[in-house]
């Protein structure tokens, strides 16, 4: 027997809510990214058989990935940037508070009948706790967590999440076309709620061309 490994092209994510307070601002989920240690990530969790990700989302082995959007694991530079945005550390404590003073406590949904993804959230818990986020992690059945994502995408809903440990399958990566659904400003799959005129204009773009040079410098 021969095993042949290569690019699943599945995607396991930390999705955030980012219409809302406190990640509604970039610097602390820039610092959250630089608390989670990939490499880790992929050795424990997977065995090495797997790739970090990527900051542009496409899978590094995409023709149209971009090699220069690559994660760095810098807790230091994480627990500066919260210092520097308005989320010192409380007096006499570990945790933080967010600029209005409260304590700062993150949500995290997780599929309790993932294990790797179950464990993938408990990892990230520990990271962000050691710079001084509260992580109040939630293990919930695999339907009823997605029926609550997907439910808090409809624009009269009062559902709301904070974190949650998500997936796409292989079509998401291979057609990067998709990434108008999964990003633009109402997209049928931007569970983060993201919203960025300057991206909905290279989404708009990126429609409405066959260039294949073009394409890939929108992308």
């Amino acid at each position: 027997l021969d095993v042949v490994t290569g690019p699943g092209f599945t995607t396991i994510l930390l999705a955030m809510d980012v219409s809302r307070p406190p990640l509604n601002q970039r610097e602390l989920r820039q610092a959250i990214e630089l608390a989670i240690d990939q490499g880790e990530l992929v050795d424990r969790l997977l065995l090495g058989y797997g790739t970090e990700g990527s900051r542009g989302f496409l899978h590094p082995a995409s023709p149209y990935a971009d090699e220069e959007l690559a994660y760095r694991f810098d807790p230091q530079r994480a627990a500066s940037l919260l210092d520097e945005a308005g989320f010192p550390r409380v007096e006499g404590s570990p945790w933080r508070k967010d600029p209005d003073g409260q304590g700062l406590v993150l949500g995290l949904l997780v599929p309790a009948d993932d294990p790797i993804r179950l464990r993938t959230g408990e990892l990230i818990k520990e990271w962000l706790e050691e710079i001084g986020i509260r992580v109040d992690l939630r293990a919930l059945e695999g339907t009823t967590l997605r029926d609550l994502v997907w439910q808090s995408l409809r624009p009269d809903s009062e559902i709301s999440y904070d974190m949650v440990i998500w997936g796409w399958s292989a079509p998401m990566q291979t057609s990067p076309f998709r990434l108008a659904d999964l990003f633009g400003t109402g997209g049928a799959m931007n569970i983060q709620k993201y919203s960025s005129p300057a991206f909905d204009a290279a989404a708009q773009r990126l429609a409405g061309t066959t260039d294949g040079k073009t394409q890939a410098e929108l992308i």
